[in-house]
């Protein structure tokens, strides 16, 4: 089970805890027309051979019928993962008001971390 600690930062785990809500509460197909749309005016704003090449995987992994890739590349935990999370056609596609229950769950979740580490130290 992905946690926390598996990320070097609070930023990068919500970031990952976007990707794994949008696939819960969202259809692939939606996610894909939205990532499809939202590609162009991501590339218009990402400078850099490796950043475009990672929008480049977002397209093939869009594109592709079988969902396991799309998937698979937005819950990534590697660099990998976290780069193309960072540069990715998904972002809005969740409403404010989800993106707030994650930033008070992952807050919950470090406190409940750094406690924990806390009491062992």
């Amino acid at each position: 089970m992905t946690s926390i600690s598996d990320f070097r930062s609070i930023e990068e785990y919500r970031q990952w805890l976007r990707m794994n809500r949008l696939f819960f509460k969202y259809p692939v197909e939606r996610i894909r027309r939205w990532g499809l749309a939202r590609l162009p005016e991501v590339r218009s704003v990402v400078d850099g051979d490796y950043f475009q090449r990672l929008l480049d995987d977002w397209e093939s992994a869009l594109r592709d019928p079988d969902p396991a890739g799309l998937r698979a590349i937005a819950l990534d935990t590697t660099s990998y993962g976290i780069n193309m999370r960072q540069n990715n056609p998904l972002s809005g596609l969740l409403g404010e008001e989800e993106n707030w229950r994650i930033i008070r769950e992952s807050r919950n979740e470090q406190r409940a971390v750094l406690s924990s580490a806390a009491r062992i130290g």
